[in-house]
């Protein structure tokens, strides 16, 4: 049994002692963390390769073993099940590591004994030669090894962050769509409202203001619990948007040489894709939830519209402090698309099109490769960030259709039309610029279609 399967056992005996108890989601994870099952599968695979390769993979797996106890010992204490039942099997636990590390110890010293006594003979013709060789051979495939280790750990990584920001922009979407039903019913209820007080039906109207008061808190209820689903299940990524091969071999306790780190740069930025999806994904859940909490500020404003017309208060008033609310809100989407559509315009068009014209005219290799990479990363990140300044438009676009349809014709060429004016002419800017974007990146992506 290897030493990865000893250490799967132990740990599956260990939960199955205590699963009775139904500890905590977060014990669950904290027994279940990777570390240590890979720093086991790190001893397998460099076992009987050398010494010198051996010997730090005890020690990685000798260090974090305790360390990974010690975290489930502070978890246990945190538990509200019998905390005495808890530790119990935690020992037998803890003794089976032990029993891993010591075992593997075992395998370093016997190998360390061969090499000295291997060492001590005298050497035969050629046979340094040979053995400095065969060393290096096995350095470099010990190192190969390590790097496809981490390579595979780094898209583990990217992969998780994907799937939950598939689920964090599936759940923001559900959401949108749920909220605006209910935004759209209080819309109507202004023009509702108003009908109901010109013709004296003033229990109809009042009736409104409790129907509006329901629809407003079930899309409070629906945007914060959107937002606290995208922040709970994303912030764990966060920390790694920028993480390095590097950083997370030394998470891992394995050491890559210098002259191996540009292989590991080579092989971890090759899942430089999935970080990308996710990174979409990200971006449309966070617009999603900024449409939905400027969906909330907008629906308190046609509650309070609605109110006031029942309650009889002027109504020039009411649409033109309706209007200038709306005109806030449509300006915050569309400033904040402007400057996307802006950056996307001004860089990330032109660099990709240098990084284009540069794989296209066979310049030397360290050009290429720093421009593979330009094309690589940004083509995707403008294509996703174009389609989220599109919809914003189009988000920005149907609030002020509905804004300047609830305005009756008498007030929409005063104040409150006025109101809208300056908004709809910055939302034609982003609705110009967003189309000569999308023209663009139709050439530029035909152009780096054979590059990607």
């Amino acid at each position: 049994m290897s030493y990865e399967q000893k250490f799967l056992a132990a740990r599956k005996k260990y939960l199955d002692a205590v699963a009775s108890l139904k500890p905590s989601g977060i014990f669950d994870a904290f027994v279940k963390e990777e570390r240590t099952k890979i720093l086991a599968k790190t001893m397998d695979d460099v076992n009987g390769k050398g010494y010198d390769v051996m010997a730090p993979a005890h020690v990685a797996y000798d260090t974090y073993y305790k360390t990974y106890h010690g975290k489930i010992g502070t978890q246990i204490e945190k538990e509200k099940v019998d905390k005495g039942k808890l530790k119990g099997p935690l020992a037998a636990y803890l003794a089976s590591m032990k029993e891993i590390s010591n075992a593997f110890l075992k395998d370093c010293a016997t190998k360390k004994k061969a090499e000295d006594e291997q060492a001590k003979a005298p050497p035969k013709a050629g046979a340094v030669d040979a053995k400095a060789a065969g060393a290096n051979a096995a350095a470099a495939a010990a190192n190969k090894r390590n790097i496809g280790l981490v390579s595979a750990e780094f898209k583990k990584r990217r992969e998780k962050h994907l799937e939950v920001a598939g689920a964090v922009d599936r759940k923001a979407q559900e959401s949108r769509g749920q909220i605006t039903p209910l935004h759209e019913a209080l819309q109507k209820g202004v023009t509702t409202s108003r009908n109901y007080v010109m013709t004296g039906n003033l229990r109809g109207a009042a009736g409104l203001k409790i129907a509006g008061l329901g629809q407003l808190n079930k899309i409070k209820a629906t945007s914060l619990a959107t937002k606290n689903f995208y922040d709970t299940s994303l912030s764990p990524f966060f920390a790694e948007r920028n993480m390095t091969g590097k950083e997370l071999a030394g998470k891992m306790g394995i050491d890559i040489p210098e002259e191996y780190q540009g292989a590991l740069k080579a092989a971890c930025m090759k899942h430089s894709a999935i970080f990308t999806k996710a990174t979409a994904l990200t971006a449309s859940a966070k617009r999603l939830n900024e449409e939905c909490a400027s969906l909330v500020g907008d629906a308190e404003s046609l509650l309070e519209q609605i109110t006031d017309i029942a309650d009889g208060k002027d109504q020039g008033k009411i649409f033109l402090d309706g209007a200038t609310k709306a005109a806030q809100r449509i300006s915050g989407i569309v400033t904040s698309a402007m400057a996307d559509a802006e950056k996307l315009d001004t860089g990330t068009l032109v660099r990709i099109t240098g990084a284009v014209q540069v794989l296209t005219a066979g310049q030397p290799l360290d050009q290429i490769e720093s421009q593979q990479g330009i094309v690589n990363n940004l083509t995707p990140f403008l294509q996703t960030t174009l389609v989220e300044c599109q919809k914003a438009a189009t988000t920005a676009r149907q609030l002020l259709d509905a804004e300047l349809k609830k305005i009756p014709g008498e007030f929409k060429a005063g104040p409150p039309g006025e109101a809208l004016a300056a908004v709809t002419g910055d939302l034609v800017k982003l609705e110009t610029l967003n189309a000569k974007v999308a023209r663009l990146t139709i050439a530029i992506v035909q152009k780096a279609q054979p590059f990607l």
